[in-house]
C-alpha cells in the first residue's frame, strides 16, 4: 500500500524517499521561510492511502530579522536598499549623518536564521577629522578641536599682516575652508 506523496506546503518541499504503509514524511521549509508552528510536522501514510498528521496541515512563513530602522547609531541611520524591510535577504544600508563617516560593514542582510549578519565590532558613524592646522610663525590660533564643525581664528602678531583665511571651519568633507593663513612682516614676501 502507498500513499503517493504528500502535497509540500507553499514555499515548503517534503523530506522523505519512501511513501508506503507506515512511512514517515517531515515537512520543511525553503530557505528564507520558515514553518508556522514550532513543532516539527510531520505525516504519516495509513493504510486509507491517506496521510495523517496531529497537527494542522504546515505552513511556511516568511523568517524576519528585527526591526533595525530605528536601531540606535550615533549619528547615523538604516535604510533599505534591497527586498522588503525585516524580511529575509533585505539589505539595508549605514547612512551617516553629514560630518560623520561609516567605519565597519556598511550593509547588512537579514540572514536565514532570523539575524542581521553584522560583524563585530558593529558598525558606527564617526566624527569626521580636518587634521591639525598649526599656528602659523608670528600669528595666534584661537580653536583647538579639528573635527566638523568646528572653528580656527587666526591672528598675527603686531608688526604683521595676516595673509590668507582669518577664519576657518572643519567642512563636512574633512577639509578646511578658506586658505591657508601666513604672517608677513614688512620684507617677507609669499611662495
Amino acid at each position: 500500500m502507498a500513499c503517493g506523496m504528500p502535497i509540500p506546503p507553499v514555499n515548503g518541499s517534503i523530506v522523505g524517499q519512501d511513501f508506503t504503509l507506515g512511512s514517515r514524511a517531515m515537512y520543511q521549509c525553503n530557505p528564507g521561510f520558515r514553518l508556522a508552528s514550532s513543532l516539527a510536522v510531520s505525516v504519516v501514510c495509513q493504510e486509507s492511502g491517506r496521510w495523517i498528521s496531529n497537527e494542522a496541515p504546515p505552513r511556511c512563513i516568511p523568517v524576519t530579522c528585527p526591526d533595525i530602522g530605528h536601531s540606535a547609531v550615533d549619528h547615523g541611520r538604516w535604510r533599505l536598499i534591497y527586498g522588503s524591510q525585516s524580511l529575509y535577504d533585505a539589505m539595508m544600508m549605514l547612512i551617516c549623518d553629514p560630518g560623520y563617516f561609516y567605519k565597519g560593514q556598511r550593509v547588512i542582510r537579514c540572514q536565514a536564521n532570523s539575524t542581521w549578519d553584522y560583524p563585530e565590532p558593529r558598525p558606527a558613524c564617526e566624527i569626521i577629522s580636518c587634521g591639525d592646522l598649526g599656528t602659523p610663525p608670528n600669528g595666534n590660533k584661537i580653536g583647538t578641536l579639528m573635527v566638523f564643525g568646528a572653528t580656527a581664528i587666526f591672528s598675527c602678531n603686531t608688526g604683521y599682516t595676516l595673509v590668507g583665511s582669518r577664519v576657518r571651519e572643519c567642512m563636512s568633507n574633512g577639509l578646511w575652508s578658506g586658505s591657508q593663513v601666513q604672517c608677513l612682516g614688512k620684507r617677507t614676501r609669499t611662495s
